[in-house]
This record gives structure tokens, sequence and C-alpha cells, in this order.
């Protein structure tokens, strides 16, 4: 497997898992063409910053929602 395939592998994993658990098969397209585009340079340079601040406060929000149910699956545990 070549290294750009083995990226690309990574990079889909990593999309997947920034997916809330209700995604839809349409979420996943959605965000992987948005992604696609940002990567191409489709999207602007201002959209593109936008849109990375946006996924990264995602990260930081869905990081410490998990953090509080894993604390609360222990507490109930």
């Amino acid at each position: 497997m070549s290294h750009s395939s083995r990226n690309f592998k990574q990079r889909a994993h990593a999309l997947v898992d920034r997916l809330p658990h209700d995604a839809t098969w349409s979420d996943l397209i959605d965000y992987a063409m948005e992604r696609q585009d940002m990567e191409e340079g489709s999207i602007d340079g201002e959209s593109s910053r936008i849109a990375e601040e946006v996924l990264e406060e995602y990260e930081q929000i869905k990081t410490e929602v998990e953090r509080s149910l894993a604390r609360e699956d222990r507490g109930n545990g």
C-alpha cells in the first residue's frame, strides 16, 4: 500500500470518527465533499480557516462530553 493510500485511509477514518453518533450516510457524504473542496482549494482561505476553527471547537466539545459521560458511567457502575 502506498503512503498516499495509507494517508487517505487515516484521514477517512478521522472523518468518520468526527461524525456525531446519529450521523447518516448523507452526513458523511456532505462532510467528505466539503473536506475535498477544502483540500482542492475550492473553498476560499477565509471559509477554510473558519471551517477548521469550527471543527476544532467541535472536537473539543465532543471530547469534553465523552469524558463527562465516561465519568458518569464509572459512577453508575
